[in-house]
């Protein structure tokens, strides 16, 4: 079992990401099942009958390695068991441990390159990074499918502003109702998996799977 700080519990399709913090190692880890992707479903997720929330501390029944896909060295694999709330925090106990690094996740882009990724020595590999913001604006825009998309622009630590998808399921609902986060927050940025998969250097988008609202 690993005791982690929940930080994402975001939409995966029809699936769910969980992404946390070990308390043991104080290193980021994403649980992932045996699906093709990797992805929990909401059965999975389940705790005494409700969704994981973000700030629960969780024992979750998970081995010391998993699928790395090439690029995400935080998986861990899902193994028997059930999961068990067993705490909770609060915002400001997870200052400490956002990066101060100004470039999330290997560049100032909004995605990166699987050709750029595969390129990386694996001690480079990162997929997953938690960063304070100051600022950061949500707003409700169109996909180029034509469908309601989340997006949260922000600046890190001096960075070139960053505008990346939301995939927090709470702050997507909250942004379309008019009820945004405040401009402080905590964000679990994750790198997803290549797309368009067919395509001869796909690009892994970074995406804010995770959202703390920081107290004013």
């Amino acid at each position: 079992m690993a005791e982690i700080i929940c930080l994402a519990n975001s939409r995966k399709h029809r699936n769910r990401c969980i992404a946390g913090l070990e308390r043991a190692s104080r290193q980021l880890i994403r649980p992932v099942s045996t699906l093709c992707d990797g992805a929990i479903t909401v059965e999975m997720q389940r705790v005494s009958g409700r969704d994981a929330c973000l700030l629960d501390v969780l024992e979750v029944p998970l081995a010391e390695t998993g699928p790395d896909y090439g690029f995400q060295p935080e998986n861990r694999s899902l193994t028997q068991g059930f999961w068990k709330k067993v705490g909770r925090v609060e915002p400001r106990d997870l200052v400490e441990y956002c990066e101060g690094n100004p470039v999330v996740l290997h560049n100032g882009d909004d995605r990166a390159s699987w050709q750029f990724l595969q390129g990386l020595a694996r001690p480079q590999w990162k997929s997953l990074q938690l960063i304070r913001v100051e600022g950061i604006r949500f707003y409700l825009t169109t996909s180029f499918r034509g469908h309601p998309q989340v997006r949260a622009n922000f600046v890190c630590c001096g960075s070139r502003p960053y505008d990346l998808v939301v995939t927090d399921m709470i702050t997507e609902s909250r942004v379309k109702n008019g009820n945004a986060p405040s401009s402080s927050c905590i964000l679990l940025v994750s790198l997803g998996g290549p797309y368009p998969e067919d395509d001869p250097d796909p690009q892994c988008y970074k995406l804010v799977a995770g959202v703390i609202e920081l107290p004013e």
